[in-house]
This record gives C-alpha cells, structure tokens and sequence, in this order.
C-alpha cells in the first residue's frame, strides 16, 4: 500500500503495482478483477476516470493505473480516496487488496502568505474574508469630501504631474469660435484660382487649368469619345484624314462601278417579273403529269408481267420450280445421302468423347452427355455404403458424383445424384 499524495482538484494521477505468486515471483493475474476507488469512510466504491493496464510495458506482473480526478463529481477537494483491487485470481487464489491512498487539496500545511504553494481552495477562502472586511466608502462620504483618510485633488493648490503651466497666453487668429457652414465651403472651393493652382495631373482642377489636355487625360470620358470618333472617321477618310478611302465599301466610285444601268434593267418589270413567271410553266419530274407519262410506259410495265418469259415474274416462277425439285434422295449439285451417313458414321464410331467431368448431371442435356454418363456409369469404379453411393473419375480415387440412398426394409430410395467428392 502506498500513499500518492495530495492533488489539485481535476488532476490526473499514475502509479504503478505488482501481482507475485506465493514465492515472489511476478506473474500474471488469471482473472483481472476490479480496480475501483473508496471516499473517506463510504462503502460505495466508483470506478470513474480508472484505467487498469496489466503487464505494463510488456513486464510480466507490473500494471499501471491512471484515475482522471475531472471524470466524475465524485472527486472533491478535501476528500480521502483508496483504491482497492478486488475479486482478482492471482496464484490460484482469490484476492482483494488496497493498493494506494491519496487526498485531493487535504494536505496543504504550507503558510497562507505562500501565495505560490496555496491551493485554489486558499485563495478562494482568503479572498471572500478580505472582501467582506472590506469597508468602502459611501457615495455621500466621497461627494462630502468627508473621509479623512482620502487624498482629495485640490485644484487650486495640487499641481497635476508632468504638466508646466504658463505664465501668460498669447491669442491664436487662426482659430475661428464657429466653424464654417457648407455652402462658405463651397464659395471657397470656386473662388480658387484655377491658373498654375492645380499640379495633380487628370485631376478635375488640373484638366479645368489646361483643356488641351482633356483628350489625353486618363480615364477622362472626353478621350475615349474622342478616340471613338477618331476611328470612325479614319473608316471614311482614311489613315490621314483628308483623302476618301477609296479602298472602302462605301466609297462612291466603287459603288458605281457595280450598280450600273444595265444591273438596274436586270430589275425592270420586263424581266425579273418575266423570269418569275414562267417558273410555274416547267415541266417538273413528278409534279407533271405529261413528264411521268413519258417515263411510265407500257413497255416499263410489261417487265412486270407474269407471262412475259425472262421478267420479274417468270424468274420467281423459275426459282420456285427448282426449288420444289429437292426431295428425299436428292440435294442439289454438291453434297449426298452418301456423303451425310459417312459423317454420321464417322461420329459414331470414329470420333471419340471424354468421360463427363465432376459435377451435377443436368436434366436438359444433349443427347451425347447423357450416353457419355451412362458409359461412365458402367465403366468406373462405384462404391456403396449403407448412405451413399460413390462414382468415381477414371483415375478410380476422385469422387466425381455421388447420391444418397436408405432401405427401411420396406422401401429402397435412391436420391438424385450431385457433385463429388
């Protein structure tokens, strides 16, 4: 058992203990028990903010123990705590042992002057005495002037600190008793003299003082009107401003060349009307009857003819005449009765079939499968049992199907067979 000390209230503290077999060997304990934490004289124990570590760090019967003192209301300042292990199997045996002690702000004896060692319990305790010792002034005692223990500013005889008072004054005529209204401020905004005044280039003053400038000025709406203008009119004039773009679409003599008299007459009622006109009056292929006439004649229509030989409806009556010649003994030009019952000869007795693999005999199988499972059947090696029946790969040691079969003495079943092994 040991005694951990006296901590701040909230704190978190750690130790260390040990389990030992019967000769003081460090073992392991078989059944961890219950590590949990008694205050003062009370019977009812609490386990909170307790963590128990066994075999600390890897060493066999050292564990660790932490108690977080701000886990639970049931740590207060000026408590007794044990910590107690319980209903734990250590060397087969059944042990409860107290393992530490340790107090929350019980154990102060350092002076109240300390102000460095007092716990916050001291400080709270000493400063509730000294305010309510405290006896300040009233409000009429500090009007009054009346303490005697006050030390009252008389401002005819105390001199303020670090302030030199002067002598005599002298009158400022720069200082005005009324401050000036806003339209006085606006009269002495105009009333500026605006020549050599204003040096701040672009602004309002300095583009009044020199309007030469306003074309130039930056961010001034004159200059970029102006620079609008000026574009535009290089479009008419040309880069140099005075010759007529010649190369441009609007330029007259050009125009001229273009619309002459005779693109006019092209226009006049005796033409385009005209040309419009007789639109309607050509033959069109399939909006003109005469036109479709021409095209679907009888002629045409006789290659449809069913009794004309060499057309349309003779070559499907020819078609449909060789086709009803296949009967039973003959198939046209390349392939016999001959030919088909030596391939079915050479399936039968020629070609040959693995044995089916493990697995499940399906219901729906062709017809080569089920002869292949019969074979298998009779070929393999099969076991049987009072339960199942076993059929084997052809390497007599697999178990590729296998089914279950009883006998009551009154009625043999055999169950479907399914997958090995």
């Amino acid at each position: 058992m040991m005694y951990l000390g006296d901590f701040p209230e909230d704190e978190t503290l750690h130790f260390l203990w040990s389990s030992n077999d019967s000769n003081g060997a460090s073992i392991t304990r078989a059944t961890d028990g219950t590590v949990s934490v008694y205050k003062d004289n009370g019977v009812t124990q609490s386990v909170a903010g307790v963590t128990d570590t066994e075999d600390f760090d890897s060493l066999t019967g050292i564990h660790a123990c932490t108690i977080d003192l701000s886990a639970d209301a049931f740590y207060a300042i000026g408590a007794n705590y044990t910590v107690v292990l319980s209903a734990s199997t250590i060397d087969g045996q059944t042990v409860n042992a107290v393992l530490a002690h340790f107090s929350i702000e019980n154990r102060t004896t350092l002076p109240k002057a300390d102000a460095n060692n007092l716990t916050a319990a001291q400080v709270n305790a000493e400063c509730d005495t000294a305010l309510s010792d405290y006896d300040g002034p009233t409000d009429a005692e500090m009007i009054a002037r009346t303490l005697v223990a006050a030390s009252y500013f008389d401002p005819t005889a105390d001199a303020v600190a670090n302030v030199t008072l002067c002598a005599t004054t002298t009158t400022n005529t720069d200082m005005v008793t009324e401050p000036p209204t806003a339209a006085a401020n606006a009269d002495a905004v105009w009333d500026e003299v605006i020549v050599a005044a204003h040096d701040i280039a672009n602004s309002a003053g300095a583009l009044l003082d020199t309007p030469a400038d306003w074309a130039t000025a930056t961010g001034f709406a004159t200059s970029a009107a102006l620079a609008t203008a000026q574009s535009d009119l290089d479009i008419l004039t040309g880069a140099d401003g005075v010759t007529l773009a010649t190369a441009q679409a609007l330029y007259a003599p050009a125009l001229a060349s273009v619309c002459t008299e005779a693109r006019l007459a092209e226009l006049d009622a005796g033409n385009l009307p005209t040309d419009v006109a007789a639109i309607p009056t050509t033959a069109m292929r399939g909006t003109d009857s005469g036109a479709l006439a021409s095209v679907c004649t009888e002629a045409r229509l006789s290659e449809l003819d069913a009794a004309t030989g060499g057309k349309m409806a003779n070559q499907v009556d020819v078609i449909e005449t060789d086709t009803t010649s296949l009967n039973d003994t003959k198939i046209p030009d390349t392939i016999s009765l001959a030919a088909i019952n030596a391939e079915v000869d050479t399936a039968l007795t020629t070609t040959t079939y693995a044995e089916p693999a493990q697995g499940t005999p399906g219901a729906t199988i062709s017809i080569e499968e089920k002869i292949s499972y019969i074979y298998k059947f009779l070929r393999n090696r099969v076991t049987s049992t009072s339960t199942t029946i076993s059929v084997f790969n052809d390497d007599a040691a697999t178990v590729d199907h296998k089914s279950t079969h009883s006998d009551d003495a009154t009625t043999y079943d055999r169950g479907e067979f399914t997958t090995g092994p």
